[in-house]
């Protein structure tokens, strides 16, 4: 009888340390270099980021969301007019990153899906507006001049939000086959 209950309290000990253990480390979130963290309680957003390093919070009531800020490259595909009408279909690649500051703002309002939302229409209308412009001959000579325009009106649009633009490159551009016959 003895022996019984020294081993369940030796089980009961081991449990209570276990829990212990998984309470101390639920408290523990290390944000890695390049990530960002929001600390969300109870479902509140709070608006402060934290920065790299090991962050606290109270177990099961909050938790950090983290963010990479990095720069993140993109290729997109999108087919366009011409000023001269006719069908471009250009390929660009974008690099960008999140502003490391906003970010618990863009959790608030936005969300996880910001690319879809936010920078992938405003890049796609930009890259429309400036290619609009562009005779179908001039553009294939005058890609650096035309991708540096997209640059520096996604930079005046997006760089006032929560993103930074980086770089900009039009890497391919094609038109349709009786087009390119004809030239």
């Amino acid at each position: 009888m003895e022996d019984f209950i020294k081993s369940t309290i030796g089980v009961g000990i081991g449990i209570i340390a276990i829990l212990i253990m998984i309470a101390f480390f639920s408290t523990c979130t290390i944000i890695s270099p390049g990530e960002r963290g929001v600390k969300v309680t109870l479902g509140k957003i709070s608006p402060e980021v934290y920065q790299e390093g090991v962050h606290f919070v109270t177990p099961f009531v909050s938790h950090i969301t983290k963010w990479d800020v990095k720069t993140t490259t993109s290729n997109i595909k999108t087919q366009t007019p011409t000023k001269d009408i006719q069908t471009a279909t250009i390929v660009y690649t974008l690099a960008y990153h999140l502003n490391p500051e906003t970010v618990a703002k863009l959790q608030k309002e936005v969300g996880r899906d910001y690319y879809s939302k936010l920078i992938l229409p405003v890049v796609e209308g930009v890259v429309k507006d400036v290619i609009g412009k562009q005779n179908a001959n001039e553009l294939i000579g005058n890609r650096e001049v035309v991708a540096s325009a997209i640059k520096v009106k996604l930079i005046e649009v997006l760089n006032s939000s929560y993103f930074a633009v980086t770089d900009f490159n039009i890497t391919n551009i094609t038109y349709e086959p009786s087009f390119m016959k004809a030239v």
